[in-house]
């Protein structure tokens, strides 16, 4: 039998949520939680994106708090975006 915390349920429940929203790119936003608390991070299109995955994880049952800690690659600088060909590791 496995025993899963509170915080590997919670962690699962935001990934769950955060995959189903449209508003949000599935695949580059990392959770965990620790004690209700939920960090996100990763690298999303847009500063919109951003809003909306912390919207989202604020909105799952069981989350007290959001860090987060997302950027937007790639970054944009006066109006222009600064393109690469992957985001920093």
């Amino acid at each position: 039998m496995t025993v899963t915390s509170p915080d590997h349920l919670l962690r699962d429940a935001v990934k769950r949520h955060l995959a189903w929203a449209t508003e949000v790119s599935d695949g580059r936003i990392g959770v965990a939680a620790e004690n209700a608390v939920v960090t996100l991070r990763g690298y999303v299109d847009t500063q919109a994106e951003v809003f909306a995955a912390e919207r989202i994880a604020r909105k799952v049952v069981g989350v007290e708090r959001v860090l987060n800690e997302l950027e937007v690659w790639p970054p944009v600088f006066h109006g222009f975006h600064r393109w690469s060909a992957s985001p920093p590791r």
